[in-house]
């Protein structure tokens, strides 16, 4: 049975110190292992391997637990043996004792040289301790309402070791050392031994089963949280974007438009401005698309107010545009009235001519007092 694990940066398991678990590769498989890290300055790995296999404190992984976590530690074991003697009494048939002797002493077992059947006696209360260590602390641990997986979101197996993890992680290093603790108990090959540590085994891998539900669904409320999160900010960033951006628009007098095509912008150097203020809302929309906020009533209003302000400097530049283009339309259709006013003038009328030519300026004054009075180039206007 091979273990896996993800511990994800390194850089950052470095600097807050994380817990992880190991698991194995194959999903029928229990819980393997927990390793809680506190060196800063470790940069080689986290070890990996099976836990389900007996391990000598000479192979034990090189694992460091925090203070906080040893105390925890520390107060199981102080438990009073009557305590445990009643909580094996109350779960016997949970591990089952099949030809055993009736009753098992609840003070330690020191093995006798006259006596064969001591070391058998004491691999059985250990086991027992084992179990009543297990149901204490199941019985006194209090499940977090949340978890924080800002060590890697990516992988739910991770936790930075800090206030929020402590009782979570603080219970999983309780597990563990039980677990390793009944790997190091000798069955001796008697058929007894051997099914009640195959029995508490599985009350602590269950234990940890469960520890790993749960905590598969605090991350994924995590994550729920995040993109909450992450979803709200976007929209009030790109909210004030929008504000920003219109209250720094131009609206400039003059546009240049396309002869062939109606209220239709030419690429010129005068249009570049106002075209890529345009642009610059198309992005906004494309921005404010990409926010996912089905189901969140929230988040949908925040969204429409969004997009109601992106529409509303959409609008404001048509409408200049389409005002620009209308008054244009005038100003040419003036022009034109005003050279045909000259054209008709009577030539042969020498007399008449001459006044009207001292009374009335030429053409071309004319079509430089219309750019002027109108800030337009009306160069183009000639039919």
């Amino acid at each position: 049975m091979n273990a896996t694990n993800k511990p994800g940066d390194a850089d950052h398991d470095r600097q807050v110190g994380c817990a992880y678990w190991l698991i194995a590769s194959d999903p029928s498989e229990p819980i393997l292992e927990l390793v809680v890290s506190d060196h800063i300055m470790d940069q080689s790995p986290p070890p990996s391997y099976s836990s389900l296999s007996p391990k000598s404190p000479g192979t034990r992984a090189p694992s460091v637990i925090s203070a906080r976590s040893s105390s925890t530690g520390s107060n199981k074991s102080s438990t009073t043996s009557s305590s445990k003697a009643s909580l094996v009494s109350k779960f016997k048939g949970l591990v089952g004792h099949r030809g055993s002797p009736p009753d098992y002493p609840s003070d330690p077992v020191y093995p006798s040289l006259f006596d064969d059947t001591a070391y058998i006696r004491a691999s059985s209360a250990a086991m027992q301790d084992i179990l009543a260590d297990l149901m204490i602390s199941v019985k006194n641990f209090q499940c977090p309402s949340k978890l924080d997986f800002s060590a890697g979101t990516e992988n739910p197996m991770l936790l930075v070791n800090n206030q929020t993890n402590e009782s979570f992680i603080g219970q999983l290093c309780n597990l563990n050392e039980l677990r390793f603790q009944l790997s190091s108990v000798r069955t001796y090959g008697v058929v007894e031994l051997i099914d009640m540590k195959e029995r508490v085994q599985m009350s602590i891998d269950r234990v940890l089963q469960k520890m790993q539900e749960r905590q598969l669904e605090l991350h994924k409320q995590y994550m729920i949280g995040q993109m909450r999160d992450d979803a709200a900010t976007v929209l009030e960033t790109l909210h004030t974007s929008v504000r920003a951006s219109a209250k720094r628009f131009w609206y400039p007098d003059d546009l240049d438009f396309l002869h062939e095509a109606k209220n239709t912008l030419a690429e010129t150097g005068k249009n570049r401005r106002f075209i890529a203020q345009l642009d610059k809302i198309n992005d906004f929309k494309a921005e404010l698309n990409k926010v996912d906020v089905r189901g969140d009533p929230e988040l949908e209003a925040q969204h429409k107010v969004v997009s109601t302000a992106i529409g509303e400097c959409y609008q404001g530049l048509k409408a200049h545009q389409r005002k620009v283009y209308e008054n244009s339309k005038l100003l040419v259709a003036s022009i034109q009235s005003d050279r045909t006013l000259f054209s008709r003038s009577d030539p042969t009328n020498a007399k008449g001519g001459a006044m009207e030519r001292q009374s009335t300026p030429s053409f071309d004054e004319f079509e430089i007092r219309i750019g002027e009075i109108y800030q337009v180039d009306v160069s183009d206007a000639h039919p």
